[in-house]
């Protein structure tokens, strides 16, 4: 079996009576946003991670595909359109490629976005190339369906579509790293009008050969009215950078002291120069850090306040700005998800801004700050004692 994955496989066959009226008139993969079809960016996003070949698997409106064809295409990647009956199920279009498959391949639907690297995502699928990998959603805050639970190594223990059952945390988003065999497999069965759920992966997960590739990023999706406009906002192509606090953009106090007034914050070198360039290259600054000084009493949230207020304040008078500031007021003895090391902070300023993170940096001053940027899914640069943060930021730009 040949262990890299080169091929993307992309589901793009069903109405999407969801999204009517639009898709009276066109597929949904094909509805515009930014000015492209949005199976554009799918393929823009599988390119950037390696992908170089794609099948689009087409139904409805399939003659859109070949008219919209010069809008979609790509110059790093051989796009094949094949078109199959409206009425074929998802597993019944993937049979009639299945020649056409490569050993080891990835499979998208295609209405849904995962803000993810694909580079990444094949990287962790390499480690078991003889298991299907999926991308799910951590749904701790009811997004949308659960329909999978996980067991041990994130190995998937039951994949529920349609479900409300309590025990199912995350959802498939509909990416998926497959063995070429699982298709081969049910093809001898020779089911009518299989479908790739219930058919192809379900027995596979009873089998106990699906892992999970979890996200806590939002996805996004063109599947409804509101989530087509929340997508055309994520793909603005904001440009957000997090960064620490304290060590960062201020002097740190010592251990077991904090920043409890005013005439305690004092910028550190090279603090306010690297705002204003961010804000010069049109990103958006998000601080996110730690205030245990409130859970331990040292100090109120009104105070805190103050001292963010005097932070806005100084960027903006040097050219610079501070466009959102998340903080944990927790003790550390606390069991809360917004104290870094974990990444609640930084995970609830996505969903509050749409934006993604795996194309955003969080600068940091120690390993927390690092773990927190792992978990979260985003890039991560540390500064040391000695560095500037100006410095830093001119590398990133």
């Amino acid at each position: 079996m040949n262990t890299d994955i080169t091929q993307a496989v992309i589901l793009a066959g069903g109405k999407g009576s969801r999204l009517s009226p639009i898709t009276s008139n066109v597929p949904k993969p094909l509805v515009s946003v930014e000015g492209r079809p949005f199976i554009y960016q799918l393929i823009s996003q599988l390119v950037e991670g390696g992908i170089s070949k794609v099948i689009i698997l087409t139904g409805y409106l399939h003659e859109e595909f070949d008219r919209l064809y010069p809008f979609f295409s790509h110059p790093g990647c051989s796009i094949m359109l094949h078109h199959s009956p409206e009425n074929f199920n998802t597993g019944a279009r993937l049979i009639s490629v299945a020649d056409l498959l490569e050993d080891r391949f990835m499979l998208l639907y295609g209405d849904n976005y995962a803000p993810v690297s694909i580079s990444d995502v094949l990287k962790s699928a390499n480690k078991r190339p003889s298991k299907i990998h999926l991308i799910c959603y951590e749904n701790n805050d009811k997004y949308s369906n659960s329909n999978i639970s996980l067991g041990k190594n994130n190995r998937v223990k039951v994949y529920a579509k349609n479900s409300a059952k309590k025990y199912l945390t995350h959802v498939d988003i509909g990416y998926f790293c497959i063995p070429k065999l699982l298709i081969d497999l049910t093809k001898e069965k020779l089911k009518p009008n299989i479908s790739f759920e219930q058919d192809m992966l379900s027995p596979s997960v009873v089998k106990g050969e699906v892992y999970c590739i979890p996200i806590k990023s939002r996805y996004f999706t063109v599947g409804t009215m509101e989530r087509l406009n929340q997508m055309k906002i994520f793909l603005k192509n904001k440009k957000i950078i997090f960064l620490d606090r304290d060590g960062v953009l201020n002097r740190k106090m010592n251990t077991g002291e904090y920043v409890t007034k005013v005439s305690d914050f004092s910028w550190k070198k090279g603090s306010l120069e690297a705002l204003k360039i961010l804000k010069h290259n049109n990103y958006e600054v998000v601080v996110v850090t730690n205030q245990a000084g409130i859970g331990r009493g040292m100090m109120t949230e009104e105070e805190l306040v103050k001292i963010h207020h005097k932070m806005c304040h100084d960027a903006i008078i040097s050219g610079g700005e501070i466009n959102y500031i998340y903080y944990c007021p927790h003790h550390w003895d606390v069991d809360c998800e917004c104290r870094k090391p974990k990444p609640g902070m930084l995970i609830q300023a996505q969903k509050d801004i749409y934006f993604d993170m795996s194309k955003t940096y969080f600068i940091g001053d120690d390993e927390r700050d690092r773990e927190a940027a792992n978990s979260a899914g985003c890039k991560f640069r540390i500064l040391r004692k000695n560095d500037v943060l100006s410095d830093i930021v001119k590398s990133i730009i």
